[in-house]
C-alpha cells in the first residue's frame, strides 16, 4: 500500500490542493480527487480482505493521515517516503 500511496501522490501532485481543500475546488479537480479517494478506499478494502492491513483501519483514518502528510509537506515538492513507510507499518495486519 505504501508504494501505491507514494506513486499516486507523485503522479497526482497537481491535485494536492483538491485533496486538502474543501473551498473553491473546480469540477475537474474535484472529480480527480474523488477518483483518487475511491481508489484508496478500494485498495484499503482489498488489503484488509487479504489480511495485509489491520481490520480496524477505516478509510477516514487513511484520508486524515494522508491529508495531514500532504499539508505538512507544503507545496508537495518533496513527498516524505519515510513518513509513508511509518504509516504503512502502522496499518499492517
Amino acid at each position: 500500500m505504501g508504494w501505491v500511496l507514494r506513486t499516486a501522490i507523485h503522479k497526482f501532485i497537481a491535485i494536492t490542493d483538491a485533496l486538502v481543500s474543501s473551498l473553491n475546488i473546480d469540477a475537474g479537480r474535484s472529480e480527480v480527487a474523488r477518483d483518487f479517494w475511491r481508489g484508496i478506499d478500494n485498495l484499503l478494502a482489498r488489503a484488509q480482505q487479504s489480511g495485509s492491513v489491520r481490520a480496524d483501519s477505516r478509510f477516514e483514518d487513511i484520508k486524515v493521515l494522508l491529508i495531514g502528510i500532504l499539508q505538512a509537506t507544503g507545496d508537495g515538492g518533496t513527498f516524505p517516503d519515510r513518513v509513508v513507510s511509518i504509516l504503512c507499518d502502522g496499518l499492517r495486519g
